[in-house]
């Protein structure tokens, strides 16, 4: 069966327009049966977008979102344009025959080295796949048996059991961490909120050095204040020194040996958190953050991205100067955050400051902010996949006592709401995990 010239951009047409059809593709389609960089780039943004969302992305959110390359830009246009004049059932054979054609020449090349060391091997593999090549069917394959497949489907979870693993990071706070199987996953965003000068800056600090210790790679975004502000707070936080000894060199030798030793564990289990500062105020725009990503990661394979915080992010577009142009704004940063997850396979956290809510309730220990005291954000918060507030009375910030209230999760079903904790923020730690322990267990 001959293919038509434009068979591929055809696929990835229908499988933006096509949900049946789409998961007939992620089923059997794989990336190294694309011919070209650029149609690999939007088939895995599509999956990627759809393993999140459980939906298509749209064909403007795959041009947001990946690089402006001209062949990625060509194609886009090609999709756009293309107008498929046959019907899903009629592309299935088309599909079903490329599928494979391109399974036999990547059988070939693989048994092609193979031949020359052991020649008997490779005939013997040949044979065996080219049976199991000639015999497959998408429309076979289509058809889920819930009795015949179950062992299939059993070992695979086995098997994938430790890349689970691999695909969670942590928020740094164990009593999270428990409730969600070990942390948020890879590909999700996280937002915090609290008042003014409760710790927005300090959960993500803490979510930064909590991952890298575990030897995950983050990268953090400072958006207010310099640089060398973060640095200073960063090195306080992993030291467990208050920040006067960082900043005005307080540290003594013996000291210094054993952070010396802690750092170089740190780097040798492969962990590492860099810090990119915008000095401009609220300078950083969404953009410039991918692109700083795209760099960082031709290097490090990067988990954990930290924007602090998220008011101050700017982005490309032109907004006016009502409140229902900053919510559009807002929303935008959201949803842009969020596909900043799914493109680069990293978790996302940011925070926010909430505004307007009662002093009266504020000081009130039974009271926690959540989505319903601040329904200008409601919006903002709808792509985030993780929400959670920080409450602190004035009495519970004297005795460093924090609760942290679970707003919104998705996936997981939670019996518990708020967590209470201590801190330890004359030596900038967001918990204090020695005290917690012996105060509230």
């Amino acid at each position: 069966m001959k293919l038509r010239d434009n068979f591929i951009v055809e696929v990835l047409k229908v499988c933006l327009e096509d949900l049946d059809f789409y998961l007939v593709c992620s089923d059997h389609l794989k990336y190294e049966f694309l011919q070209t960089e650029s149609e690999k780039l939007v088939y895995r943004f599509i999956n990627n977008y759809h393993n999140l969302h459980n939906k298509l992305p749209t064909l403007g959110t795959i041009t947001q979102n990946l690089p402006s390359t001209d062949e990625i830009i060509s194609l886009l246009s090609k999709i756009k344009d293309t107008k498929v004049t046959i019907s899903q059932k009629d592309l299935l054979p088309t599909l079903e025959a490329f599928i494979k054609k391109s399974r036999f020449v990547s059988l070939y090349d693989q048994t092609q080295i193979l031949y020359s060391k052991k020649p008997d091997e490779a005939i013997a593999i040949m044979a065996k796949e080219s049976e199991i090549i000639s015999n497959f069917s998408i429309k076979d394959k289509q058809y889920k048996k819930v009795f015949a497949d179950w062992e299939v489907r059993e070992s695979q979870r086995q098997l994938n059991q430790d890349n689970l693993l691999l695909e969670k990071t942590t928020f740094g706070i164990p009593e999270l961490d428990d409730m969600f199987y070990g942390g948020p996953n890879k590909g999700v965003s996280v937002l915090w909120m609290a008042p003014s000068g409760v710790g927005k800056s300090t959960v993500l600090r803490w979510v930064g050095i909590s991952n890298a210790r575990q030897g995950r790679v983050v990268v953090h975004f400072q958006l207010e204040g310099s640089e060398k502000e973060c640095l200073d707070a960063y090195d306080a936080g992993w030291a467990g020194l208050e920040i006067s000894t960082i900043e005005f060199g307080g540290i003594s030798e013996n000291k210094k040996a054993e952070l010396n030793k802690t750092a170089a564990h740190i780097k040798k289990v492969g962990g590492e958190i860099f810090v990119y500062g915008f000095e401009s105020f609220g300078g950083g725009t969404i953009e410039q953050c991918r692109e700083i990503l795209i760099e960082i990661s031709k290097k490090y394979k990067v988990d954990v991205v930290l924007f602090d915080y998220a008011e101050l992010l700017q982005t490309k577009g032109r907004y006016g100067n009502d409140e229902s142009s900053e919510r559009k704004r807002r929303g935008d940063i959201a949803e842009k955050l969020t596909n900043l997850a799914v493109e680069f396979k990293v978790t996302v956290h940011t925070a926010t400051q909430s505004r307007d809510i009662d002093k009266l309730k504020l000081s009130n220990d039974d009271f926690c902010i959540s989505r319903n005291d601040i329904s200008e954000f409601k919006g903002f918060i709808k792509p985030f996949s993780y929400f959670f507030t920080l409450n602190q009375t004035p009495d519970e910030y004297e005795h460093e006592l924090m609760r942290i209230y679970i707003d919104k999760v998705r996936k997981y079903k939670i019996n518990k709401r708020v967590i209470r904790f201590y801190q330890a923020r004359n030596v900038s730690r967001f918990y204090d995990a020695y005290k917690t322990k012996m105060e509230l267990s």
